[in-house]
């Protein structure tokens, strides 16, 4: 696919994950608020609050009070980019943060609650577009087709996404999110074919997939399968992965043209200085991007350097030394 992979985050708080350290270089990520833990930290801003305080704006006429609604939203606002930025710790200006919104929070907020996270600095809005109530959500945001996501959750061993929960979200919604309760290798033709129909059928070329899947250890090969099946047509929605399964996904996308399956990679400072050509595996590039972020690495010597970044040894170290 041409777009990289990127975590989604429903079990795991993002300032609290590993695989958040990845985020700057992903740039993309996806929120369920109503499935993550919430924190204890004093500054943590509750979600509830914030849906709360959408509430009472949807629920001012701004006929008869023009000022208190708008007070609301300022509030709702601040207290949305403090959750975004304090208790989640992530940089609205580097990624793009999708968060998942329950068709009745949006209802009854009016829809204040999508403008309010998108005046907070996300980027989409994803809504369930499988629920009799899709229309009439997607309806009361009132947001352009590129901010909003309509996601379909696949039940069992389906693979067919309905063509009237097609029709209804096509016209809403310039990227679907599809996720399947169990993701099979077995049925990737499958899926190929159901997201290509989704493609041919949908309002304009424009549109976009996203297959959400369950992270696994051996998320290599199924994103490898994956790209290669698909040829570009969407990106790849992993849910809670570890660092080590992020990391290899992105592997996953590089190409080579060696034999042995290793990849030319040149070491470099934090000023870009290059410091040597070694030839490295997926997992020595994955663990290259942990290594970073310890103080052991600035002691080590270009030879250490060289040694940890062309064989195993460098994976062993890093898990010993590095914040996972």
């Amino acid at each position: 696919m041409t777009s990289l992979p990127y975590p989604s985050f429903c079990s795991n708080l993002p300032s609290t994950s590993p695989s958040s350290i990845a985020l700057s270089a992903v740039g993309r990520c996806r929120i369920n608020p109503n499935t993550i833990p919430a924190t204890t930290t004093a500054d943590a801003v509750d979600y509830k609050s914030i849906v709360s305080k959408c509430t009472e704006q949807g629920q001012t006429d701004e006929k008869e009070d023009k000022k208190l609604r708008k007070k609301y939203m300022k509030q709702g606002v601040a207290l949305a980019q403090s959750y975004l930025s304090q208790t989640l710790n992530l940089d609205v200006s580097i990624v793009d943060v999708e968060i998942v919104l329950e068709n009745e929070d949006v209802l009854n907020t009016d829809g204040c609650l999508a403008s309010c996270f998108l005046d907070a600095g996300c980027a989409r809005i994803v809504v369930n577009g499988t629920s009799d109530k899709s229309e009439e959500v997607m309806e009361v945001c009132r947001l352009p087709k590129e901010r909003m996501v309509a996601h379909v959750t696949l039940q069992g061993d389906s693979v067919v996404v309905e063509k009237k929960v097609l029709d209804v979200v096509s016209n809403y919604a310039a990227t679907i999110s599809v996720a399947w309760e169990t993701f099979d290798l077995e049925k990737l033709s499958q899926y190929q074919e159901e997201m290509q129909k989704l493609i041919k059928e949908g309002p304009d070329d424009h549109i976009e997939i996203v297959l959400q899947i369950p992270s696994s250890d051996d998320i290599d090969s199924i994103l490898g399968a994956v790209c290669k099946k698909f040829k570009g047509h969407g990106t790849i929605a992993l849910i809670d992965p570890t660092a080590t399964q992020l990391g290899m996904s992105f592997a996953a996308c590089c190409r080579t043209d060696r034999p042995d399956g290793l990849y030319t990679t040149v070491v470099c400072t934090r000023s870009n200085e290059a410091l040597g050509l070694v030839y490295s595996s997926k997992v020595c590039i994955v663990a290259f991007y942990f290594i970073w972020v310890t103080y052991f690495w600035t002691k080590l010597s270009l030879l250490d350097r060289l040694f940890l970044m062309s064989n195993l040894a460098f994976e062993i170290h890093t898990r010993q030394r590095c914040y996972l």
